[in-house]
């Protein structure tokens, strides 16, 4: 029997979604359902509201109910880390479960940009569910590019991953720009 996944008209499966919270100093960004390449923008804008406040001193990434996330999403905590630590010198803490997302998580290098946890997070505060943010093919294509240009930098494992599909996105990013 094919299964089938409820799709917004964004294309988002229906039960993905990027809950957000703030409590005890700490921000706290959920990730829920599956993670694909067009939630990254969401993910992106999150990342660029994020400012030195004096009550908070970190973030917090609950991946505890993902049951999948792609490269590009990796990419994108990926940057998300580093603009974690430029804002509050520290490193965000991330918490998952899921075996599999843990394996793939430490593979890319992520042991060294995060404080990682397993098992699962129930922090006590009220989520608020972040709008899906929705761009056009081509600065999805950039952001697709940039994050596995993060995910490259983390190790020479993760540039020979992915060397080739960069610059096969930026071939094609190059020949959508001319024509």
């Amino acid at each position: 029997m094919e299964r089938r996944t409820a799709k917004r008209a964004n294309g988002v499966n229906e039960a993905s979604r990027i809950l957000y919270a703030r409590t005890d100093g700490l921000q706290v960004l959920k990730l829920i359902g599956e993670m694909r390449v067009l939630l990254a923008p969401t993910i992106a804008a999150f990342g660029e509201r994020l400012k030195a406040e004096d009550e908070y001193r970190t973030l917090v990434i609950d991946l505890t109910d993902v049951t999948s996330i792609d490269s590009t999403n990796l990419g994108m905590l990926a940057r998300l880390s580093a603009r974690v630590h430029d804002i509050y010198g520290t490193l965000p803490t991330i918490v998952s479960g899921n075996d599999d997302v843990n394996r793939i998580m430490r593979a890319m290098g992520f042991d060294q940009i995060f404080v990682m946890v397993t098992g699962d997070a129930q922090p006590t505060c009220g989520y608020e569910q972040l709008p899906t943010v929705s761009v056009a093919e081509k600065e999805l294509r950039a952001h697709v590019i940039e994050c596995h240009r993060v995910l490259m930098g983390l190790s020479e494992a993760n540039r020979t991953a992915f060397t080739d599909l960069v610059d096969a996105l930026q071939g094609e990013h190059a020949r959508s720009a001319r024509g």
